[in-house]
């Protein structure tokens, strides 16, 4: 997979359940930096809450979700405070960008969002926005 810096990626928006197959998959960081390059990663806020949540639990889940907080930590990752649904959230997002994309120096390829939701991601396909998603539970790929 090329490096986002290659194809002009700005900003990739992560949900919570690519956050978790990430590490429950054991896709390593390079294979994540390969794919992501210099790329800004978002989350908001309810994603973090989503994960705090299952990290409580006693189950595979649990750990999961407790790995992909560190994930997060070592990653870096730019938080944004809005409450509401997930995919609400990020419908409304990659909306607004494409929105911009018109007006200032953006272009609906420089926004990703990373999901595995084959729902939302078809929604997202509606829109124009390229998504990343693990293929095969190992390899990352974008559509």
């Amino acid at each position: 997979m090329e490096s986002s810096e290659k194809k002009g990626i700005k900003k990739i928006v992560a949900d919570t359940n690519f956050l978790v197959d990430l590490v429950r998959f054991k896709v390593g960081l390079s294979d994540l930096d390969i794919a992501i390059g210099s790329a800004e990663i978002v989350v908001f806020d309810s994603v973090i809450a989503e994960l705090k949540n299952l990290a409580r639990k006693k189950t595979s889940s649990g750990r999961y979700a407790a790995l992909a907080l560190q994930l997060l930590e070592i990653k870096k990752m730019n938080v944004v405070s809005k409450s509401g649904r997930v995919d609400d959230l990020i419908l409304d997002f990659a909306k607004k960008f494409s929105e911009k994309s018109g007006k200032e120096k953006f272009s609906k390829g420089d926004l990703l969002v990373a999901t595995n939701d084959g729902a939302l991601r078809e929604k997202l396909k509606g829109l124009g926005i390229k998504t990343i998603y693990l293929r095969a539970r190992k390899y990352l790929a974008v559509e």
